[in-house]
């Protein structure tokens, strides 16, 4: 079998499985049931400075090469209550395993004190010119968890073969210190690979790094050390939330720290921000709770903390399982193209659906290319949201059903349209979905099937008034192509036109 065949399947069985089996990272507090108790759960713990501490103790560390660190200048009673400074490099003992075409399997190791760095990368002929990507895990991974960023590491080798992969390996000190302590020291770790890729002189327009949860916050460190130019792109995976609802932008990922900043958020409130902190920001299903990871998902005989536990961890582990699919292109027949709206609700009633003119209005999450277009500027950050199924392959296929009444007046009443093709129903309920116009309803629609072009339907309508139809628009959202958009998009029109929509009423293409 080909190998490039076989890592597919391999992946694609990985994803499936993660999405299906649960997956708990030893996180502290995540089995609390609101960030509230998840702070106070730290007030217990000895050794451990208290999370509503009404004054600073003041206190600061100088390390050679990083500089001094402070914790007055990042102190903020409701925000950031922290009497922490960052330990010390050679606590961190940060490493950085080097993969390139040329060593895919076994890295070359780069301490973070390396007393002869060049050396070391001459092993592999180092070229610093070629395009970088830095993996940057969060708190408490294990090796165990740590498959994604293996598993983006092969496939960026096979997409792109001339390039380098930096997997930073901060996994001893996240796994045995509190998370408070770890959140102070993320400025520092950042620091540290900010000058890693000085040392290495590698242009910053030639990097993309990606970070997951507390990773997520040291590629912001690390990115704002550079600023003519800037680096090219950080991807925020759940960029974590405790700690960093505040506006020190110098220590939480921004879109000021690259030229291209993109969030995906999966657990926001909880172990993720949720902000738009970046350029285009992506959330899935919302962007808090995640099809697959619900609490009654778990074994009964769990206890209910336990089952919360691993609900919350399934959120804040999906942005990295979405990106990988993405990267993957597992499924053929389905883009996850993600649509510019002001909020969810808004967007599942079916009233962004529409790309712009040169697909201004949408992106592709998890796919590694720079936006064709202009990227907003900061005043103008972007919510993108898009629906997931509750497993590999998460990709689902997006319409928007445009009902077009004659009724003068507004109607309530289930509506269900059935779609023989498809073998799925969709319901609106007219009372509460209504589009830009009194006459016109819409909502959202998704399938896992192929995408195909509806071309029939059994309307039925319950409701105190008769209800008629003039159209039915199924608008296709998932391709990034517009020509494929119009082709797999149709209108319906009533067969029997004098009738009103009663039982089972055939609807047809429009002719």
């Amino acid at each position: 079998m080909n190998s490039n065949r076989f890592s597919d399947i391999f992946v694609s069985i990985t994803l499936l499985l993660c999405s299906v089996l649960p997956f708990r990272p030893q996180i502290i507090g995540a089995e609390e049931h609101n960030l509230e108790t998840f702070y106070e759960s730290y007030d217990n713990q000895k050794n451990t400075p208290s999370m509503g501490a009404d004054k600073l103790v003041k206190a600061e560390v100088c390390y050679p090469t990083y500089g001094c660190f402070s914790n007055e200048r990042y102190f903020d009673f409701e925000s950031r209550p922290l009497n922490e400074v960052p330990a010390s490099p050679k606590v961190i003992n940060l490493t950085y395993e080097l993969f390139t075409s040329k060593n895919p399997k076994d890295s070359i190791v780069i301490k973070y004190d390396d007393p002869d760095l060049q050396t070391t990368v001459s092993k592999i002929n180092f070229d610093p010119n070629r395009p970088s990507k830095f993996l940057i895990h969060g708190w408490r991974t294990k090796p165990l968890h740590l498959f994604w960023v293996w598993f983006l590491k092969d496939i960026s080798l096979r997409i792109e073969p001339d390039s380098n992969i930096f997997v930073v390996n901060w996994m001893k000190f996240s796994a045995e210190n509190e998370y408070p302590l770890c959140v102070v020291t993320t400025e520092l770790i950042g620091k540290m690979v900010s000058h890693l890729i000085k040392e290495l002189k590698i242009p910053p327009q030639k990097i993309h790094i990606y970070g997951h949860s507390l990773g997520a916050h040291i590629s912001g460190v690390a990115g704002a050390q550079f600023d003519n130019p800037k680096i090219a792109r950080i991807t925020g995976l759940d960029p974590a939330g405790p700690f960093f609802d505040h506006d020190f932008r110098s220590i939480r990922l921004d879109y000021s720290q690259a030229d291209y900043v993109d969030t995906v958020n999966t657990n926001s409130g909880f172990l993720g921000l949720g902000r738009n902190i970046g350029h285009v920001n992506f959330f899935p299903n919302g962007g808090s709770d995640q099809n697959g990871c619900e609490v009654n998902r778990w074994p009964k005989n769990l206890p209910d903390k336990l089952k919360y536990s691993r609900s919350v961890i399934c959120d804040h582990s999906r942005a990295f399982l979405l990106v990988l699919e993405g990267w993957k292109n597992t499924t053929i027949d389905c883009e996850p193209v993600a649509y510019a709206c002001d909020n969810y609700e808004k967007y599942q009633r079916g009233l962004c659906s529409d790309c712009g003119e040169k697909n201004e209005n949408c992106e592709l999450l998890g796919i590694d290319k720079l936006p064709a277009r202009q990227i907003s500027p900061p005043d103008e950050e972007i919510s993108y949201y898009i629906k997931t199924s509750d497993k590999s392959p998460f990709c689902l296929n997006h319409y928007t059903v445009e009902v077009m009444a004659k009724n003068p007046k507004r109607i309530r009443g289930i509506l269900t349209i059935e779609l023989p093709d498809l073998k799925e129903n969709v319901t609106i309920d007219l009372g509460k979905m209504r589009g830009k116009e009194d006459k016109v309803y819409s909502i959202l629609f998704v399938h896992q099937k192929p995408l195909m072009q509806v071309k029939q339907a059994l309307v039925s309508f319950t409701g105190t008034d008769e209800f008629w139809i003039e159209k039915i628009n199924f608008k296709s959202m998932s391709s990034s192509s517009a020509e494929k958009r119009e082709k797999f998009s149709s209108s319906l029109c009533p067969k029997n036109s004098e009738n009103a929509v009663t039982k089972q009423s055939p609807f047809i293409k429009c002719s």
